[in-house]
């Protein structure tokens, strides 16, 4: 399996957890002034959420504000789920005691198309490894959070720790297996290799 993942790094953990606190703040929900747009990905209002989440249609924390704070009640009428979400969010967004979650936080997480790493280089390796190690994944589809400076941040801090502990092959490595090889064996013949 290829996971998704979208890693958020800097050259400190906390630094990385500014960053993103400050890209959930700038991830557009379904609004009042977004609800006509057909083209808006619908995943991203409270009441979206709540469905995923299986909260009962009735419940009245599906009219929430975006901004409101998210309370204790509100995280057990979310179910385990919703429990889980919020836990996750709080060690993504780096959450210290007192922050205050709010709907756009958990919102704008669930929008999210693929898990978040975020840490400084050593952090995000140990999640790479770690999901190898355990034989979760057989790859990673790296996402950029935003270009080009989490690219950069990724090439420039996390690729050399992961190249150093194995995890991410160098250019020049043509002689080890690729993905393909190893899952098939077999390497199709090119229009290019019968030249």
């Amino acid at each position: 399996m290829i996971a998704p993942v979208l890693p958020v790094v800097a050259e400190t953990v906390d630094a990385a957890h500014r960053i993103v606190e400050r890209l959930l703040a700038l991830v557009p929900l379904a609004d009042d002034a977004h609800k006509d747009r057909t083209s808006f990905p619908a995943n991203r209002s409270v009441d979206a959420l709540a469905d995923v989440l299986g909260v009962d249609p009735e419940d009245p924390l599906r009219a929430a504000a975006f901004d409101d704070a998210v309370t204790r009640a509100d995280v057990t009428r979310l179910g385990s789920g919703g429990a889980a979400l919020v836990e996750r969010l709080a060690v993504i967004a780096g959450l210290r005691v007192g922050a205050t979650l709010t709907w756009r936080h958990l919102v704008a997480a669930n929008a999210v198309p693929g898990a978040f790493v975020v840490g400084d280089a050593a952090t995000v390796a140990d999640h790479f490894e770690t999901w190898r190690d355990e034989g979760a994944v057989d790859g990673f589809n790296v996402l950029s959070a935003f270009q080009p400076a989490q690219f950069e941040a990724f090439a420039g801090l996390a690729a050399p720790e992961l190249r150093r502990r194995g995890l991410l092959r160098r250019l020049d490595d043509a002689d080890r297996p690729t993905l393909r090889d190893r899952v098939s064996g077999l390497r199709p013949v090119t229009r290019h290799d019968a030249v």
